[in-house]
């Protein structure tokens, strides 16, 4: 059975250390280890018991508000934005661990719902306006924006306001074109591959692969070829 390998100190360093200082020093290293296994273990728990995987709007924010109260609880010069804080990087952890989604899932209130979608519809309009239904990039939108604040720091207050709705708009710009190209690297490397498995020349082959350099070479997992097969 293999030995776990320790590291070993030089003599000098060693003897600048104290024999109770060399003692602590590997208690703190234990110390360490032991709470990131036992912050695994509180997330299974909190994944497992309270919200599992997909936790719906008001299991999320009720399990939010027990588990800070707790933080707090625990230590009470705890602040509630320290709380906060530490809640954000326990998300991150159960995301981790267990892929719950880091994002708090949306309110299906009704009355939320409503302002979801009032919201939606005036953020198309912008959208429409600005755009002039298309006709304008977002690089385009962003020169308008910069013109926008230059007018805004002289005190032109409409000219904050519209600096304000492009910056909106071009993030959803962004984002739908973001996902269309995202969809066209999706369809090319099905195509790819397709092209590559049917190939039997070993020059070709090598082309494709001298083309396809290591920075930007495919990553074939498990789940694309699950995609491709749906």
């Amino acid at each position: 059975m293999t030995q776990p390998q320790v590291a070993t100190v030089p003599a000098a360093v060693e003897a600048a250390l104290s024999a109770q200082q060399v003692t602590t020093a590997k208690e703190c290293g234990a110390r360490f280890f032991n709470s990131k296994i036992e912050a695994i273990e509180t997330a299974r728990v909190y994944a497992k018991e309270v919200i599992g995987i997909e936790p719906s709007y008001d299991q999320w924010e009720q399990g939010r508000i027990n588990w800070c109260n707790g933080y707090v609880e625990a230590n009470p010069e705890n602040t509630g934005n320290a709380a906060d804080a530490e809640w954000k990087r326990f998300v991150a952890l159960l995301h981790d661990l267990f892929g719950v989604d880091p994002v708090k899932p949306k309110s299906e209130n009704k009355a939320a719902v409503k302002k979801r979608e009032e919201r939606s519809d005036k953020l198309q309009k912008l959208v429409e306006h600005y755009t002039q239904n298309g006709q304008k990039t977002a690089r385009e939108l962003e020169g308008l924006r910069m013109a926008a604040f230059e007018q805004a720091a002289k005190g032109n207050s409409a000219a904050e306001k519209m600096a304000d709705e492009l910056k909106k708009v071009i993030r959803v710009i962004n984002s739908e074109e973001n996902k269309e190209l995202g969809a066209q690297r999706a369809e090319l490397r099905k195509q790819v591959r397709a092209a590559a498995g049917k190939c039997t020349s070993l020059d070709r082959l090598q082309q494709a692969l001298d083309i396809l350099d290591e920075e930007n070479a495919f990553v074939f997992d498990d789940s694309e070829e699950d995609e491709d097969e749906s």
